[in-house]
Parts: structure tokens; C-alpha cells; sequence
């Protein structure tokens, strides 16, 4: 069971490491694009920019939430062995985590457009500015985002987890605060 559990946490790494890898390169490609004007792609002009729009949305999201989703699905592989070792009936543990990724992927999809409006994913399109001006100040954000990951996985993984997670919490509110009475 223990090799099981190694080859599965192993396969989740190399996938949100792949994740992280392509993310990192594609901001790299925006930062040496400097500082044109661009529009980003919050608008999609036809099916290719959809899918593309989307494509991007479900490799950010994959990077940022299997590393939390590590524990559930690898006692998701735990009971199916168990399952399968009585001969009862069990799913294989890739198809679990494949309808967690398209759950995520589907947050995504747009919603019906208003009369004379386009279509646009609706969570992207509450995270970030309609005209990407959010991504153009914040790239620097990528970074803070993989290391938010990392912490999640470590709260959920280790012992101190809930502790770590209590003073980060502290940490946070009190730099929120600190904000707050400097603007």
C-alpha cells in the first residue's frame, strides 16, 4: 500500500509541477513582451480564444489545488484498495482526481452572455480586472501564489499543519490590518 501511496503523491507532484513550470514560463514570456499594451485574453474573440482562455484557467487552477487535494485523493486511493482487495466494486483513483480537476475546470466555463455582451469565464472574470490591467501590475503575484500552495499542502500534510495555518492567519490579518491603516 505504501508504494501505491508513493506512486500516486509522486504522479501529483510531477503534474502540479509541470502546472507551476508552464505558468512560470508563460508570465517569463509576458515580462519580456514588457510593457505593450496588450490586451489579455479576458475577452475571448472566438472558440480558440475560449479554449485557450480555459485551457490556461485549468492548468493555473491544477497547479494551485492538487497540492491541497493531495490527502483526499490519496485516502481516496487508500479505501479503493481496501475495496478492491474484498473483490467490491471501486473507481480508480485517476478518474477521482480527473472529476476534481474538471469540478475546477468547470467553475470556468462562461455563463450565458447578457443582450450585446460576450461571453466570459465567471471566475476569472471576478478575480481580475475585465481588461487584465490586475495581471500586467501583478505579475510578481505568480510567485506568492505557488509559495500559498506549498502552504496549503503543508497544513494539510504534516502534524503542524494546524498550527502553521493559525499563525499564518494571524500573520495575515495583522499585515491586513497594517494595510488598512497606512492607506
Amino acid at each position: 500500500m505504501l508504494r501505491q501511496r508513493v506512486v500516486i503523491a509522486a504522479a501529483l507532484a510531477g503534474l502540479t509541477a509541470l502546472c507551476w513550470l508552464y505558468l512560470f514560463i508563460a508570465a517569463a514570456d509576458m515580462r519580456a513582451m514588457g510593457d505593450m499594451d496588450m490586451p489579455m485574453p479576458m475577452e475571448p474573440k472566438g472558440a480558440v480564444d475560449l479554449v485557450l482562455l480555459l485551457l490556461m484557467w485549468w492548468v493555473m487552477m491544477a497547479g494551485m489545488m492538487l497540492p491541497g487535494a493531495a490527502p483526499m485523493i490519496l485516502t481516496f486511493a487508500t479505501v479503493n484498495r481496501r475495496r478492491r482487495a474484498r473483490a467490491q466494486p471501486y473507481a480508480p483513483t485517476a478518474l477521482f482526481a480527473a472529476g476534481y480537476l474538471l469540478a475546477w475546470a468547470a467553475s470556468a466555463w462562461p455563463r450565458r452572455p447578457a443582450h450585446g455582451s460576450q461571453p466570459r469565464p465567471l471566475l476569472p472574470r471576478l478575480l481580475l480586472d475585465p481588461d487584465g490591467a490586475a495581471v500586467r501590475r501583478r505579475r510578481d503575484e505568480l510567485l506568492w501564489v505557488a509559495v500559498l500552495a506549498a502552504v496549503v499542502l503543508i497544513e494539510k500534510l504534516f502534524p503542524l499543519g494546524v498550527w502553521m495555518a493559525r499563525i499564518g492567519s494571524v500573520l495575515l490579518a495583522v499585515y491586513g490590518i497594517g494595510l488598512l491603516a497606512m492607506s
